[in-house]
């Protein structure tokens, strides 16, 4: 691959600078605004190669860029671990998608087993192709040596006078403590600096520019272009063929007959369940006192098995889709027998959905009940996107309307703030005669320490304790992290909190916070 590069040099030493970029950035720090900086560059960084190598863009999937810098920015607004994770996903894999697709096909056009595909062929090939353009630095390094060899008598002569040094340098140091002190620590090879510290530091520098030089060969692959294409023309993928209709695909072992079976023996047994269902969702609290269960119990009991049975049920409609030969009758009867499943997996979500809520108010808010009523709302989603793919007979629809949906369902979670939301919510409760976890509540990340400081005032007894111990702690824990993280670790979500926190401090300007964490007093000290 860097063989075709005009200049191979040139990508390499673009991601040795990358890589430094990634160590000063990163290295023993928390993520921050190191994030977005970082990804934005690599992003520029790549715009820039592809303008010199006349390697131009497939313009359909350059918003995969940009959904990878938001997500970026996210990293550096919400500190919750769950979220964060998500975020690091979703930037993560979304560069991906942008290193396989950047001169590909529009992702709009593929399938989901071709995106997913490209997806893990990038995967490997991020891994091994930077291996030749290491070989090319390498030997351009033994090449440019040759010009060394004026300084070969020099080095001559230094190994002539070798015995003479080592024989005056030890008669010397019998002869003066002091110099020989000097001598003992030369010999002791006793850096001004660590050597294991910069050992890690080089390892992770050059773990860096390794997956960034992957990454950038990846997206730059194919043959330099040539004369400018008309503007609006889509750059044609390297190696695509016509694709191929879902109609002409000739390996489907599964016929109607027996995919018909398997849907309607589910839509039986999902249609038994539901009609028992029904008098929990409708028959309300006489119905619970029948069966001797509590509120708390019956929301308990089954959820994740409900949840479970519904990502399940939609792996099978897609492999049941992927897999049967249909046509005419045979077609609309498959697409009938789908569509009763969704609608009854629909009731099934909606049924653990309700089962969580009832949970939720039994118990208050948690990240745990957050995420899965949330989830449930997108499995959802992603279920009439199956079935208006399969109605259409357009499988792109569920591919690429369900990455968007995943997209947006991680941006909208960002923008609620669980944190924030599971402290508002749970001290409503415990101040309408709900009981308070406080030491729930102690352990959430900063994202919701601004809203616990402005709560801390309605808390009563032991719990104003446990929050004021935990608000102490989490002061420190941010003035920490802001001096060891420095300017890369700036974040949002962690300023807001040690602005929140500063309020509390005796002496202090509300809303001002130094660089370092420490508070800044009426006095304009720190």
């Amino acid at each position: 691959m860097h063989s075709t590069l005009r200049s191979p040099t040139r990508l390499l030493l673009a991601a040795l600078a990358l890589g430094a970029l990634a160590d000063l950035l990163f290295y023993g720090r928390h993520l921050g605004i190191s994030a977005p900086l970082f990804v934005g560059l690599g992003l520029a960084t790549l715009g820039w190669l592809a303008r010199a190598e006349g390697r131009p863009p497939t313009r359909a999937n350059l918003w995969l860029g940009g959904a990878a810098l938001l997500f970026a920015l996210l990293l550096a607004l919400r500190e919750d671990p769950t979220l964060t994770f998500l975020n690091l996903c979703a930037t993560a894999g979304l560069l991906l998608l942008l290193a396989a697709g950047f001169r590909a096909e529009p992702l709009t056009r593929l399938s989901g087993g071709a995106t997913l595909a490209s997806a893990l062929v990038a995967a490997v090939e991020v891994t091994f192709v930077p291996a030749p353009l290491a070989a090319h630095g390498a030997a351009q390094l033994v090449a440019s040596s040759d010009r060394a060899r004026a300084l070969m008598p020099v080095s001559r002569g230094l190994l002539i006078a070798a015995p003479a040094l080592l024989t005056f340098t030890g008669l010397l140091a019998m002869a003066d403590s002091v110099f020989a002190s000097y001598v003992a620590a030369a010999l002791s090879l006793q850096l001004p600096f660590d050597l294991g510290a910069a050992l890690r530091h080089t390892l992770f520098a050059g773990a860096a520019a390794w997956a960034c030089a992957g990454g950038m060969l990846v997206a730059l692959r194919g043959a330099p272009a040539g004369p400018p294409s008309p503007a609006g023309a889509e750059v044609p993928a390297e190696g695509v063929t016509q694709r191929l209709a879902a109609a002409a695909i000739p390996w489907r072992p599964l016929g109607a007959v027996e995919s018909l079976t398997v849907l309607l023996a589910v839509d039986t047994l999902f249609g038994g369940f539901m009609l028992i269902q029904a008098a929990y969702l409708f028959g309300g609290l006489d119905t619970l006192d029948r069966t001797g269960m509590t509120y708390a119990e019956y929301a308990r009991r089954g959820f994740f098995e409900l949840l479970t049975v519904a990502v399940l049920a939609l792996g099978m409609l897609l492999g049941l889709a992927g897999l049967t030969r249909r046509g005419g009758r045979e077609r609309l009867a498959f697409n009938a027998a789908c569509g009763a499943m969704v609608a009854l997996l629909l009731g099934l979500l909606a049924s653990a959905f309700q089962r969580m809520l009832l949970y939720q108010a039994a118990y208050g808010f948690t990240h745990l009940r957050i995420y899965t009523l949330s989830f449930m709302v997108w499995l959802g989603l992603v279920l009439l996107l199956f079935l208006a793919a399969l109605l259409r007979n357009e499988p792109r629809v569920f591919t690429f309307g369900g990455l968007v949906s995943a997209l947006v369902y991680l941006a909208a979670l960002n923008l609620a703030n669980p944190d924030a939301l599971i402290v508002r919510e749970n001290v409503a409760r415990y101040q309408a005669g709900g009981e308070l976890d406080a030491s729930y509540l102690a352990e959430l990340s900063a994202d919701g320490t601004p809203e616990l400081v402005a709560e801390l005032p309605t808390l009563g007894g032991p719990e104003r304790e446990i929050v004021a111990e935990a608000l102490e702690r989490k002061r420190r824990y941010l003035k920490r992290v802001a001096q060891e993280s420095g300017w890369p670790g700036f974040h949002i979500g962690r300023l807001y909190a040690r602005n929140a926190l500063a309020c509390t401090m005796p002496n202090a300007r509300c809303g001002i916070v130094a660089p370092s964490g420490d508070t800044i007093g009426d006095n304009g000290t720190y």
